[in-house]
């Protein structure tokens, strides 16, 4: 893998993923577990920045210098970083959606998961619980 690619990509995929524990946890990255996503304007703003930034970054790679293999992760993860962008900003299921709100996946997801100790998943729910009336006010 290109050292630039790899490093980029790394970053591109953290971003993703701290920006959506939700997405995070199902695509069994738990270490977000403690959070609900933030649908707040100024998250999503903020969320907005750095996929347009990433999504440029990842425009500007010399493809050519790419091996095959990274060619086709370039390829899935701009895809990922426009669809997520789309989204966000096309859609912005978050203003007309209440179930978006609803957190009830997100216990569940820790709750049915066979991954990780019962005492960490135990305080993963008791966070995420503790955040809800601040992410629905």
């Amino acid at each position: 893998m290109s050292e630039d690619f790899a490093v980029l990509a790394e970053r591109v995929v953290d971003e993703l993923l701290a920006a959506s524990p939700s997405r995070a946890h199902w695509a069994g990255d738990h270490r977000y577990d403690h959070h609900l996503d933030d649908l707040s304007d100024d998250a999503v703003g903020r969320q907005v920045g750095q996929l347009r930034e990433a999504s440029r970054e990842l425009s500007v790679l010399d493809v050519e210098a790419l091996g095959p293999q990274d060619e086709v992760d370039l390829q899935l993860l701009a895809a990922e970083v426009d669809a997520r962008l789309f989204e966000l900003t096309s859609i912005d299921e978050r203003t007309w959606n209440p179930l978006v709100h609803n957190p009830g996946q997100l216990i569940f997801g820790l709750i049915a998961r066979g991954v990780g100790e019962p005492e960490e998943r135990l305080a993963a729910i008791g966070s995420r619980l503790a955040a809800i009336p601040d992410a629905l006010a």
